[in-house]
């Protein structure tokens, strides 16, 4: 009976443990998971979650994607604009204008890619457009809508090997099959067309919404747990 009780506790203390990670996702895809102990200006320092007991590790924020927390909550770490100087000696007077920020988002061949061309993941886009809930409902419908695409593909190609088997046996019911598929193939193409839309109404909603952003005001969970108003720029 004791040893039952000890077997329980290990299992229950290691499902906890589990579930207190932090995973820090970097901008090439790569997942750590880690116990996250600072997050500085320019840096996060963290230590390995099979070795707690271990050196702590240092990640620039600009290889970092996502943090996220045991809690559940996230962030998202973005490429900040620089800055460049002139200076005219003759006068001796110095201008400082912005440069274009980097886009971190781009859309092409119906992928969502980062700035260097990694293919962003469904969840890694969710958590992104999160922040745009407009441009995450487009989001989610062309999801669907490429699920949707498969219900075709799939008996399309049923349909045509089918067809191809059968041609020399009987004919009639070759060509018939094949023009099942060729249906589903249509259907299926359909769909892929307007999931692409969507994905890429989408894309300029969220870069509309980045150009020209908003001030919010939301009562909800703060980071430190509690609950208080949080205000969004």
């Amino acid at each position: 009976m004791r040893k039952i009780i000890i077997m329980l506790a290990a299992l229950l203390w290691g499902a906890g443990a589990l579930h207190a990670q932090d995973i820090i996702t970097l901008k090439n895809g790569d997942e750590i998971k880690a116990k996250v102990q600072e997050v500085g200006l320019a840096d996060v320092k963290y230590k390995k979650f099979e070795n707690l007991t271990g050196p702590t590790y240092t990640l620039m924020k600009t290889e970092i994607f996502m943090i996220k927390y045991e809690n559940g909550e996230k962030d998202i770490f973005k490429d900040a604009p620089a800055t460049t100087t002139t200076t005219t000696t003759s006068d001796a007077t110095t201008a400082t204008s912005p440069q274009q920020p980097q886009e971190d988002l781009y859309f092409s061949n119906g992928k969502f890619r980062t700035a260097n061309g990694r293919v962003m993941t469904s969840e890694q886009m969710r958590t992104m457009l999160a922040e745009v809930p407009e441009a995450l409902k487009l989001y989610e419908s062309g999801e669907r809508k490429n699920t949707t695409t498969w219900i075709f593909m799939i008996p399309a190609a049923s349909c045509t090997l089918l067809a191809l088997l059968n041609m020399n046996k009987d004919p009639g019911i070759a060509w018939g099959t094949m023009g099942v598929g060729v249906g589903f193939t249509v259907g299926a193409v359909v769909f892929v067309s307007s999931s692409v839309k969507k994905f890429e109404s989408a894309y300029k909603t969220y870069q509309n919404a980045k150009a020209n952003p908003t001030t919010s005001l939301s009562f909800g969970i703060t980071r430190s747990g509690g609950v208080g108003l949080t205000l969004t720029f």
